[in-house]
């Protein structure tokens, strides 16, 4: 799904109304959040060390949460909420 700036009329009964809104808003916090961490490693590249040569780049999604928890002086990035 891709938000973007507008509008959404729903129709249906009122759970079903409502549940479609929680499930629109969610989705447009997550969309934005995912923006908000492009954004933030845009150029910054973390990587961790196979060995004395070799090094790997962290995906850009576990790059990205990172570099918030780095810049924002969080000690500890939980790998699970990855998808």
């Amino acid at each position: 799904m891709n938000i973007t700036i507008g509008y959404l009329k729903l129709f249906g009964s009122k759970e079903s109304v409502i549940q479609a809104e929680l499930e629109y808003y969610r989705e447009q916090k997550e969309q934005s959040e995912q923006a908000r961490l492009a954004v933030i490693a845009r150029d910054i590249i973390w990587a961790y060390k196979v060995d004395d040569n070799t090094s790997e780049k962290y995906s850009p999604e576990l790059n990205a949460r990172i570099e918030d928890a780095y810049s924002s002086k969080v000690p500890l990035v939980s790998l699970y909420k990855i998808k």
